[in-house]
């Protein structure tokens, strides 16, 4: 999972829209387990986030794109500056 904070930070200041979060993996067709996280990217926010508890992620062992347009992790990795 990768974030630009430059990216993030530019398009607030522009009031528009550019790619700036990204998510790289390979492609597989596994079902959605019941107990993945649902996770997302906001630009008023940095970086991904659980949306359960608005934790920062870095990593997780799997990710689904729904239809819908939502996306979901398979153990999250929290953000090692974000812990406590």
């Amino acid at each position: 999972m990768r974030a630009s904070e430059a990216g993030r930070l530019r398009c607030q200041a522009a009031a528009r829209r550019e790619v700036v979060a990204t998510i790289v993996g390979t492609p597989a067709d596994s079902a959605r387990p019941a107990d993945a996280i649902r996770i997302g990217y906001r630009p008023t926010e940095p970086g991904f986030r659980r949306r359960d508890t608005g934790a920062v992620v870095t990593a997780a062992a799997a990710v689904w794109f729904e239809p819908d347009g939502t996306a979901w992790a398979a153990n999250p990795t929290p953000s090692m500056e974000t812990m406590s």
